[in-house]
């Protein structure tokens, strides 16, 4: 099942100036291709870690990620289980 991305990974434009971390990068990138990792939680230290210290853009950037694993996740489970009601 091809991935359905519901809106562009993007912020808005009062934190567009902001940097992004390389840690904030790579998080969003490994969320994109390893979403199984963040399930299984490998990730969740590293982003408790940072997450007080990330400024809006990064925070942004990231929840739009999440959003989009989770969601991709939801639609997967409700397409089986119409695929398999009886």
């Amino acid at each position: 099942m091809e991935p359905v991305k519901s809106e562009p990974l993007k912020t808005t434009p009062d934190t567009e100036h902001l940097p992004v971390s390389e840690v904030v990068a790579i998080l969003v990138k490994r969320m994109e291709s390893n979403p199984d990792e963040f399930k299984r939680g490998q990730w969740t230290q590293i982003i408790n870690d940072v997450k007080p210290f990330m400024n809006r853009r990064e925070k942004q950037l990231l929840n739009v990620a999440m959003r989009e694993m989770v969601m991709q996740r939801a639609l997967e489970s409700a397409m089986a289980k119409l695929l398999t009601k009886k």
